[in-house]
């Protein structure tokens, strides 16, 4: 018996992702179906129903809402689930027969974005290892801030286990399961095979300089072939589930063992670095007494460097001169903290750019912190220590966009359009398909968008 052809394009989508639940969009939620359906009315405890679809028996299906989606995202995502999500892409008031579907993106533990499932303080790692005897490859990467490390590791048994701790990765990937499974049996719950073919140096090493424009030469990584293999399979994995090219993801980096201590797992855990050994809490640890950070760049930044000790003696001494220096400066010090409480948390705000996801709040965060950027250099002008001129010269206020806002803020005003700034920007598009890629193609205002709002940033349109 045929099913119905809505359902039949259900079946075929599902076909593609048969080891993730198919978020269908349907309306104003999201459907899952047969044995999807079974499964998330188990894990979420969402009530079962069913739908004609052509067969004898109704389809088991349930929904979640589309506008409370990431409630229920999280909580799947926390049991380790991949999710694929399925957008309409067409207007279904206008569309003649079925409306076009395809899935947008794969949520994956490794690969989430959106800040309600994220903690503010801590990184999100994806890692990939690529096996082979008794060395091993690794590549780690934070899809929320762009942050992209490669290095090789020569005696596998011997810290692949550290390393991994270190990371705490929330995913992984790898192209010898049985291989890991030797060497780190707690792991297996978060890990995933893929093709050996993505691992292969070539393909790795096309895959890396297609989208960082450079050789592997010239990135720096010849003789590593094992990490070129991780790092080439795990973008490639990345932008398979992800669906855009990840423009956020600028560099990669060599991760130097040279510069750093490496700490065992055993270290980790009793010294209390940045968690308690019992309770497995931030309260109480070396990092809850040090992190007095302002925003949530800092106290990233401020963990990694607890977590990855410096262990050359010059490296130590420019870090403290810079301490030092503002230890000694309290007012320029203390002026800076209160343009930091401004401040937003660009590296994620970057991706939902690349994402496609940004909306006019976003916006209004990015440009409110690049308006702190003339502030930090002028109170940090009388700083003289090396890491400090290095880190204040390095910051582009990109004066053009702020300067967009204040024209459209004058556009409004002359044209008695104040009321402009109450209107419900949030999910216009700025793209054919949606701003969040999640509904289908909507029209933009009457009379478009009001000129100085546009920005265009490696291609994608951003509203300011």
């Amino acid at each position: 018996m045929p099913v119905t052809p809505m359902m039949q394009q259900y079946l075929n989508i599902k076909e593609q992702y048969p080891d993730t639940i198919l978020f269908y969009r349907l309306g104003d939620f999201y459907e899952m179906f047969f044995d999807d359906a079974k499964l998330v009315s188990r894990e979420l405890e969402l009530t079962l129903t069913g739908k004609d679809c052509g067969l004898s028996e109704r389809a088991p299906m349930c929904g979640v809402p589309y506008h409370a989606v990431d409630t229920y995202l999280q909580k799947l995502i926390e049991k380790g689930y991949k999710v694929a999500i399925c957008e309409q892409m067409t207007d279904p008031a206008t569309t003649k027969g079925l409306v076009e579907r395809e899935v947008i993106r794969v949520v994956t533990p490794g690969t989430v974005i959106e800040s309600s499932m994220l903690e503010d303080c801590k990184p999100n790692y994806i890692a990939s290892l690529c096996l082979k005897g008794k060395q091993a490859g690794c590549a780690f990467c934070d899809v929320s801030t762009g942050e992209f490390y490669l290095y090789q590791i020569q005696d596998a048994r011997a810290s692949l286990s550290d390393e991994l701790a270190r990371l705490a990765p929330s995913e992984v990937i790898v192209n010898d399961r049985e291989l890991l499974a030797e060497l780190e049996p707690g792991l297996l719950r978060r890990v995933e095979r893929i093709e050996d073919e993505r691992f292969a140096y070539a393909t790795a090493a096309k895959v890396l300089s297609a989208h960082f424009g450079k050789s592997i030469s010239d990135m720096g990584f010849d003789g590593q072939r094992l990490a070129v293999g991780a790092a080439g399979a795990l973008l490639s994995y990345l932008v398979q589930t992800q669906k855009n090219a990840l423009s956020h993801i600028m560099t990669a980096r060599p991760y130097d063992s040279v510069r750093y201590m490496a700490l065992d797992r055993v270290a980790l855990r009793n010294l209390e670095l940045v968690e308690t050994a019992r309770g497995k809490s931030r309260v109480g640890s070396l990092l809850w007494i040090l992190d007095k950070t302002s925003t949530s760049m800092g106290s990233r930044l401020m963990r990694a460097w607890i977590e990855r000790p410096l262990k050359q003696r010059a490296l130590i001494e420019r870090r403290l001169d810079a301490v030092q220096q503002l230890i000694e400066n309290p007012i320029a010090a203390d002026s800076l903290r209160q343009v930091f409480d401004s401040v937003y948390d660009v590296e994620r705000l970057m991706s939902k750019i690349a994402y496609d996801t940004v909306n006019a709040r976003d916006c209004l965060a990015l440009v409110a912190t690049l308006e702190c950027i003339p502030l930090i250099r002028e109170y940090g002008g009388t700083f003289d220590a090396a890491l400090l001129k290095e880190t204040l010269d390095g910051l582009n206020p990109l004066t053009a966009l702020t300067e967009r806002r204040h024209d459209r803020r004058r556009l409004q005003r002359g044209a008695g359009r104040a009321a402009a700034d109450r209107q419900p920007w949030q999910g216009i598009p700025f793209r054919p398909g949606g701003a969040r890629a999640g509904a289908h193609r909507h029209q933009e205002p009457e009379g478009g968008l009001q000129p100085g709002v546009r920005l265009l940033h490696r291609g994608h349109q951003v509203l300011l």
